[in-house]
């Protein structure tokens, strides 16, 4: 079994015993060149849904901290519209990411902030239980301390029908 396999079977049977001593924790991960913290990787802010801050390992194995934060994450509900969005909700986080989420406002050239969300347990902090990559925060919003935005899976709304362009020159026969 996997390291990935064996932390989403663990976090799975957390959901459906609830054992208790063992936390679930949600983090967040930011990614935008506009995005410059002291002491934090260039473009990249990790975030934890916890009081205090938090190290975790990534699925590429990178040691992160993520910063303590409370924010709200709704899980995209399964369906068959084939366009899932989840709903951010980020309060009492500190200044300084409220700072680098309006400096994407004046941010040249435009650029979207690509976010991924992982869920981990406090029994298995060495992998996520749970990770939803490839997410977009559209419209993101701040207000007094509380930002607020839509997480979309961009791979599929971006993404051009058919992915590789049909030209004459890739595709002699279109010319007949």
């Amino acid at each position: 079994m996997t390291l990935q396999e064996e932390a989403a079977q663990l976090l799975a049977e957390h959901y459906a015993s609830a054992p208790s001593g063992e936390v679930r924790y949600i983090t967040l991960e930011l990614r935008h060149p506009a995005f410059l913290m002291e002491g934090l990787p260039s473009g990249v802010i990790h975030i934890v849904h916890a009081p205090e801050p938090l190290t975790v390992t990534l699925e590429n194995n990178d040691v992160v901290t993520c910063l303590a934060g409370a924010f709200t994450v709704q899980w995209p509900e399964k369906n068959t519209k084939g366009r899932r969005d989840m709903q951010l909700v980020m309060d009492a986080i500190s200044t300084d990411v409220i700072e680098q989420l309006e400096r994407v406002a004046d941010y040249s050239p435009r650029t979207k902030i690509s976010a991924t969300v992982r869920e981990y347990l406090s029994t298995m902090l060495t992998h996520p239980g749970r990770i939803e990559a490839g997410l977009t925060m559209l419209k993101p919003s701040v207000r007094g301390g509380r930002a607020t935005s839509t997480l979309v899976f961009s791979d599929s709304i971006n993404k051009s029908v058919p992915s590789i362009p049909y030209t004459l020159k890739t595709h002699p026969a279109l010319a007949s």
